[in-house]
């Protein structure tokens, strides 16, 4: 039964190490900043669909 919680913490932290930044490419803007959608425009008549 340590085996399950052993492996969870073990893929956690190894997933945690090798996790990348999300930083956009030269050249590229990053469409969402990973909090809000600030800077997001809705077109006209979209009604936000």
């Amino acid at each position: 039964m340590k085996l399950i919680p052993v492996c969870s913490f073990l893929l956690l932290t190894f997933s945690m190490a090798f996790a990348q930044q999300n930083t956009a490419p030269a050249g590229y803007t990053t469409l969402f900043n990973g909090e809000d959608f600030s800077g997001w425009k809705v077109p006209v008549g979209d009604n936000g669909h």
